[in-house]
């Protein structure tokens, strides 16, 4: 008891307490006491903000070149409607090698050159109307990266992209030396700034020369991006590179 007592006393005679007791039954010292708790307190809240907003990552949306330039290798899936003929045709790719199924049969292209997968490896001729080893992301990417969209829109969370594209840089994408004042439309599709498909109206590509189709669409769907490898493709053209060189 004694020692609270001791306490109490030191308290009451504590000079500076006094002082904080004397303005605080005065109301206008009080009032400004009070302001500055607040002004204090919302100091302490705006650099509390301010710090965390200064950490907080900045996500940048990639533009369509970025997104497809990103793209190494992947899996894809071509579905062609030509006419009233509806087919897809699955596969690999890999920058200078392709893979696809058509037919029963697996088609590798390795340096432009078409194989067929078998014990020999022979050599072939595209089984196909359009060679799907120039149509890929990277020459893609090669033709839009200095274009500006034509228009955009967005539906159901699917941002459409549409390119103008000459007729006569896509004949020289596709090996052809055909002279033509044309232009097609390359459709991107992207959800939440990453890939989702490629759709392109080929009709005027393929009726260049003649006259064969109402209409030549082209939808290229991808997946497993940056994920893919052709090991064992590669294993078989190095036993078919020794074998020809046996020869």
């Amino acid at each position: 008891m004694k020692k609270i007592s001791k306490i109490k006393e030191n308290i009451k005679q504590n000079t500076f307490l006094k002082k904080i007791k004397e303005y605080w039954s005065n109301k206008r010292y009080r009032g400004l006491f009070i302001l500055g708790l607040w002004f204090f307190f919302f100091l302490f809240v705006i650099l509390i903000l301010r710090s965390t907003a200064r950490y907080t990552p900045v996500v940048t949306k990639k533009t369509i070149p970025q997104i497809l330039e990103s793209i190494d290798n992947y899996n894809f899936s071509y579905e062609i409607t030509a006419d009233e003929n509806n087919y897809k045709i699955l596969g690999s790719y890999i920058p200078n090698q392709t893979v696809f199924e058509y037919d029963n049969q697996t088609y590798l292209i390795s340096d432009n050159t078409y194989i067929v997968k078998d014990e020999l490896l022979e050599e072939t001729v595209n089984p196909l109307e359009i060679d799907l080893s120039k149509l890929n992301i990277q020459n893609i990417y090669n033709l839009i990266k200095d274009k500006e969209p034509l228009y955009e829109n967005e539906k159901d969370e699917i941002k459409t992209t549409v390119y103008k594209v000459g007729m006569n840089e896509f004949n020289q994408m596709m090996n052809k030396e055909i002279e033509s004042s044309d232009y097609i439309e390359i459709n991107i599709n992207t959800k939440s700034n990453n890939y989702k498909s490629i759709n392109i109206d080929l009709t005027k590509y393929m009726n260049q020369e003649e006259l064969r189709y109402r209409n030549y669409n082209i939808n290229i769907s991808l997946s497993s991006l940056n994920q893919v490898n052709h090991d064992s493709y590669n294993k078989l053209l190095e036993q078919k590179n020794t074998l020809e060189k046996e020869e």
